[in-house]
């Protein structure tokens, strides 16, 4: 999964789902002076074989995954790391994440239809 923000600052997941080491935590790089640099997500729960990315307009990253069943949102300014608590979201799969004009924030979920965050 990767996305660009609107003065073209690119995130990318390193997916390894399909590789033989499943249990592994995947990836969060940023293309930054034409190289890609890894971003220290310890601080979140991890980014798992279902997590999607989205920028918001401010450049802010969004991720959203899941932990135990439940949707966790997590969102990095560039510096740090911000999680949404356990439960705030339905127990459900994404199916996609994105970022309107206005800089809402779109869940696309798998039984429970689209679940909007107005920013």
């Amino acid at each position: 999964s990767f996305d660009a923000g609107p003065s073209g600052l690119l995130y990318l997941i390193e997916d390894f789902s399909l590789s033989s080491a499943f249990h592994t935590t995947n990836n969060l790089y940023k293309l930054q002076d034409d190289k890609w640099k890894l971003i220290d997500s310890d601080n979140i729960s991890g980014i798992g074989f279902s997590a999607r990315v989205a920028l918001d307009r401010r450049n802010y990253c969004w991720i959203a995954d899941r932990k135990d069943g439940s949707i966790i949102l997590n969102v990095y300014n560039g510096r740090s790391w911000r999680s949404s608590m356990p439960g705030s979201f339905p127990d459900d799969f994404i199916t996609t994440l994105k970022v309107d004009y206005e800089n809402n924030i779109w869940l696309g979920t798998y039984e429970n239809g689209i679940i909007v965050l107005n920013q």
